[in-house]
């Protein structure tokens, strides 16, 4: 069984929950103090997009004897995994929200939002999701490219080294 098979549930499963728990705590916190309708609020959620995406392909690197360039790949998979299960998770939760918890949200973001009172709780969900999932794959292909080792071995330090270095290339 490879690396990449043994890690491929436990890593994307254990920081899509807490990419979800921190979606669910910054979306509670917000309407808790009160700021739940400054909508542009929720770009910062690329914050905890971020930090999800970070440590899923940093727990997988550190447990991985491969290079970024050997497994570009499976790591994007790990990153979109971890992604697809904090989004869905809080996609589900938000639908669940607006239709049992807290209808007067939903009853505002009709009025106020450009769909002209055609939005349900579902299709909210959707386009969280669909936007989240958007935003993953940018988060997920700038997360690997953040975190790839370095390929210059030795920096070339004077000229004459340059030059050496420039005639052997030929």
């Amino acid at each position: 069984m490879s690396n990449f098979d043994i890690h491929w549930r436990k890593i994307p499963r254990t920081y899509g929950l807490i990419l979800f728990g921190l979606f669910t705590l910054y979306f509670l916190l917000m309407r808790t103090v009160g700021l739940g309708h400054e909508y542009w609020l929720r770009s910062l959620n690329i914050v905890w997009l971020l930090l999800g995406v970070f440590g899923a392909i940093r727990a997988y690197k550190k447990n991985s004897t491969a290079s970024v360039f050997d497994e570009f790949f499976d790591y994007f998979k790990i990153a979109m995994r971890t992604s697809l299960i904090g989004i869905g998770l809080f996609a589900i939760f938000l639908a669940l929200y607006l239709d049992l918890l807290d209808p007067a949200f939903m009853a505002d973001l009709q009025e106020y939002e450009s769909f002209g009172g055609l939005i349900s709780p579902v299709s909210v969900s959707f386009l969280i999701f669909f936007e989240g999932m958007a935003s993953a794959f940018v988060c997920s292909y700038l997360a690997i490219q953040l975190l790839k080792t370095r390929t210059v071995e030795k920096p070339i330090q004077t000229k004459k080294e340059y030059e050496q270095a420039l005639r052997s290339s030929k």
